[in-house]
């Protein structure tokens, strides 16, 4: 088994970890650059087309700057051969407009299945699918202060 490069299975894990990290925790966006093959490609389910680093980096760019204090919390890794599957979740506060969805200071969590193929000891390809649906639904909502009391002005 190649492990994309790796000594082995935890070594190919240990990498993937860190390309997560890297893009979300340290918003390291020009060392992020450092841990990609020269042909990466990112496949996002629900877009015509792959994108190449320099649209994925901007697309984390975005994400990054409409969420305040972002959090990454990894939940599961899988290792076999050359690829790695993590399920992440990221959370924040919504400050900014995103994907047309105007900032009215929500809680949002959005939950990410990405596999990265390994390659050379870099990230060739990734594919994500993202939980864009739940995400609007919940940014969409206004935040719980501004909820109006009911009408007969006791709490629930």
């Amino acid at each position: 088994m190649s492990h994309g490069g790796f000594e082995d299975r935890e070594a190919l894990r240990g990498a993937a970890t860190r390309f997560v990290e890297t893009a979300w925790r340290q918003r390291d966006l020009v060392g992020l650059g450092e841990l990609v093959h020269r042909d990466y490609r990112h496949a996002l389910v629900g877009r015509e087309r792959d994108l190449p680093f320099d649209a994925y980096r901007k697309f984390l760019a975005t994400v990054q700057d409409a969420f305040e204090q972002l959090v990454l919390a990894v939940l599961d890794t899988v290792a076999e051969d050359d690829e790695v599957a993590l399920h992440l979740v990221l959370g924040g506060r919504h400050v900014k407009p995103l994907f047309g969805i105007a900032a009215r200071g929500a809680e949002g969590r959005l939950d990410v299945m990405t596999r990265l193929v390994f390659s050379e000891r870099r990230v060739l390809r990734q594919y994500s699918v993202t939980d864009f649906a739940t995400l609007s639904t919940r940014l969409r909502r206004p935040p719980p202060s501004s909820r109006m009391a009911p009408p007969d002005g006791g709490g629930t």
